[in-house]
């Protein structure tokens, strides 16, 4: 539970740097760059480690590759999307994070069966706490960043928790496909990466840390363009 606060922690620090001191272009790189960094821990695990790749888990099969097109997607919205809108996504994706470990591990008592395959560990408290504290910033994302709640903002921040928890399910089935825990096992050993995955060293590597705001950069862009259509 530390770790995950903690991993969480960081994030939220860098974002209010890069929203309050960097615009624009270097705001949207910090972003690509931590997408990159997830993208490059799922190529690195599948190519030098290929006997990690689990057989007997049918319907995971393609799951690293479906995981690495949302990842390449998501990187291209970064440059797409607005400051505020980028913020926005980030918020509500964090607050999931945080709400659905907490509640879950606190008073997550009932385990979701039919996922146990990939996250056994999940309670249906924890994804209903994850969904709940993604609400909360319907007042935080005004009170601390100024972003307007516009009406495609909003649609997002109500489906914002499942999307969350969804992406978070899908990183899950990722490194449980590539049978590893933490996805930044192999970047570690290289020195090159090593002083970049050591930030998330223990908590999952960069693929755990932006599972969920790959998916969430992915339908936030989805309902914009829906949106414009209407």
């Amino acid at each position: 539970m530390k770790g995950r606060l903690i991993g969480a922690l960081w994030i939220i620090a860098a974002l209010a740097i890069g929203y309050f001191v960097w615009e624009g272009a270097l705001f949207s790189a910090l972003l690509f760059f931590c997408l990159l960094m997830a993208l490059g821990e799922i190529v690195a695990i599948t190519d030098y480690n290929p006997w990690r790749m689990r057989p007997y888990v049918g319907k995971l099969k393609q799951i690293h590759l479906l995981q690495a097109i949302v990842l390449g997607i998501a990187m291209i919205n970064v440059w797409f999307l607005g400051r505020d809108e980028l913020t926005l996504i980030i918020i509500v994706c964090v607050l999931s994070d945080v709400g659905a470990f907490t509640v879950g591990k606190t008073i997550g008592q009932h385990k979701v069966r039919f996922l146990r395959q990939v996250s056994p560990n999940k309670t249906w408290e924890g994804y209903i706490g994850g969904i709940i504290f993604a609400l909360f910033a319907v007042p935080l994302a005004p009170a601390l960043f100024g972003i307007d709640l516009s009406p495609i903002n909003l649609g997002f921040i109500l489906c914002g928790g499942l999307v969350a928890e969804l992406g978070d399910l899908l990183g899950s089935a990722c490194k449980r496909r590539l049978g590893v825990k933490d996805s930044n096992e192999e970047l570690i050993n290289y020195p090159f990466f090593r002083i970049l995955e050591y930030s998330v060293k223990g908590h999952g590597g960069y693929l755990d840390r932006v599972d969920s705001l790959a998916l969430g950069l992915v339908v936030y862009a989805i309902i914009k363009y829906v949106a414009s259509l209407c």
